[in-house]
Parts: C-alpha cells; sequence; structure tokens
C-alpha cells in the first residue's frame, strides 16, 4: 500500500472537492437549461408614447388589430384588462405599465389600450433584467411589442423579494398565488391616502392594514381620528377608545373661534356678546 504524505493528501482532497463543486454547478446549469422557460404572452404594439404615456393596438384573433397571425396563437383570457401591469420593450430592457383605459375605433372596430407608464428594469445581464426602479431611462418606440405581464415580472414589478419589513394585506389581483405586500417604513414614512368609491372597502382596507401592522409590531403606537366611530370595533381589545364622552380640553388649548363656536349656538344674533368674550379670552 502507497503511503501519502500530509501535504500530498491535502492536495488530493483540495482537487477532490473542486471537481465536486464543478459538476454540481454543471449540474445545476444543465437543470436550469432543462427547466421550462415562462412564455411570454404578446398582446399588442405601441402606436403612440407621451411623457408619462403610451397607447397599445391589441392583436386579436379575429384579424381586427395588428397582427392576427400572432394574436391567434395567444391562449383563451390573454386580452388585456383594465388595471393590468404589462410589459413593453425598450432599448434599456423594459418598461412596465398599467393598462388605464380601452377603446375601438373605425370600421374595424381596432382595440386600443391607453397605458400609464410606471417605471423600467434595466438588462442586468443578457437576457436577464434588474429589479425595478421608478420612471424610465429609455422610452418606449413605435411599434414596440407589449407583453403580459407573468409572474416574474409581477415579483419584479412590485418587489416581492425585498427584505424590508412589510405585511400581507391580501393576493394580487392578476395574480392570486403571489401575496400583495406592503412595507411598513416606506409607508409610514410618507404621506398616503386610501381612496375609493362608496362602499368599495375603504375602511375595512385601513383597519386591515394597521391590524396587519400591530401583529408584526405589537408595540407600536398609532393614533387614529375616527370621525364617524367605525373603527372602534375592528380594534377592539388592542386600542383606548376615547370619545366626547370622556375627552376633556381645557379651554385655553382652543381658539377664539372655536371656543364661539362651543358657547354661542346664534353668532349672528350675539356679535357683542363674542367680541366681549373674545377681550375676555385674550
Amino acid at each position: 500500500m502507497r503511503a501519502f504524505a500530509a501535504s500530498e493528501w491535502s492536495a488530493r482532497l483540495a482537487a477532490f472537492c473542486a471537481n465536486e463543486a464543478t459538476m454540481t454547478a454543471m449540474d445545476e446549469i444543465t437543470l436550469a437549461a432543462r427547466r421550462p422557460r415562462e412564455r411570454a404572452v404578446r398582446l399588442g404594439r405601441v402606436v403612440s408614447v407621451t411623457g408619462s404615456s403610451a397607447v397599445m393596438e391589441v392583436e386579436r384573433p379575429d384579424g381586427g388589430g395588428a397582427s392576427a397571425a400572432v394574436a391567434s396563437q395567444k391562449p383563451a383570457g390573454a386580452e388585456p384588462q383594465i388595471g393590468e401591469l404589462v410589459r413593453v420593450e425598450t432599448s434599456a430592457g423594459a418598461a412596465y405599465a398599467i393598462i388605464s383605459s380601452m377603446r375601438l375605433e373605425g370600421e374595424r372596430q381596432v382595440w386600443f389600450a391607453e397605458m400609464e407608464l410606471m417605471g423600467e428594469a434595466a438588462w442586468s445581464a443578457p437576457g436577464d433584467l434588474g429589479p425595478f426602479r421608478r420612471g424610465l431611462s429609455a422610452y418606449p418606440t413605435l411599434g414596440a411589442r407589449v407583453f403580459q405581464a407573468g409572474r416574474a415580472d409581477l415579483e419584479r414589478a412590485y418587489d416581492l423579494g425585498s427584505p424590508d419589513p412589510c405585511v400581507s394585506v391580501g393576493a394580487l389581483h392578476q395574480d392570486p398565488s403571489l401575496p400583495a405586500n406592503i412595507r411598513i417604513d416606506e409607508m409610514l414614512g410618507k404621506h398616503f391616502a386610501v381612496l375609493g368609491a362608496t362602499g368599495t372597502g375603504k375602511s375595512c382596507s385601513v383597519a386591515l392594514i394597521l391590524q396587519s401592522i400591530l401583529d408584526l409590531c405589537p408595540h407600536a403606537h398609532a393614533l387614529m381620528l375616527d370621525a364617524h366611530g367605525e373603527y372602534a370595533r375592528a380594534f377592539a381589545g388592542r386600542a383606548e377608545v376615547i370619545t366626547h364622552r370622556d375627552l376633556r380640553l381645557p379651554y385655553w388649548v382652543l381658539t377664539h373661534e372655536e371656543i364661539s363656536e362651543v358657547l354661542v349656538d346664534d353668532q349672528e344674533g350675539y356679535r357683542g356678546e363674542m367680541e366681549l368674550l373674545g377681550d375676555l379670552i385674550r
């Protein structure tokens, strides 16, 4: 049996480990190459561009759009929808836009979709897009292809892999398998508004967001001015509810106009008394 010196054993072991690592990396590359790629569904082409928006001519399988040959290959249900995120080709990579309106024009009933440009993802490597960022460094050109945003596009645009603290408030409408997350620090560090028509769930959304934040940060403090008494039941056991019955304000924190509204019902009929009250307060 041949004996090896300690240094020779170390060299052989290092070579063996390097060879194993190389084989493992090659196996991963082979598996990645064999893994099926997500098919991009083409929706249409750009026919108009402005500083903040673009217009797409939709490709329809009945020949009413820009390319019936391409449109006939689209899967069922691939027609653009209001509020849908789409990906547009640019020289820098890809621009992302939200479909804001749709219309029909002409005798051929051509479909047009207006898109609000949101941001972009630049090429980080050949065939690989980098992270999403607001604004555009390169605008789509006329004739640029528009694709339906796939799962990878949604994860990139909504930054679902961010390490920042966030709370989940539901699922994305475009892909219910992906969570709808909100970054806590970024949201609470600026002014924001929850907007919607009557009955669309604004109050429920606000309650859900605050409850999710409290679940993640149980020692957080929030002050809510609830003029209509909508949130007391939603935060039962988690909040101190102060109403007009137990709220005590010293008169000196009120201005002359405010204290006049409290003490004088008919201000037009008691103008002299209001002037006297103002002198006493001052």
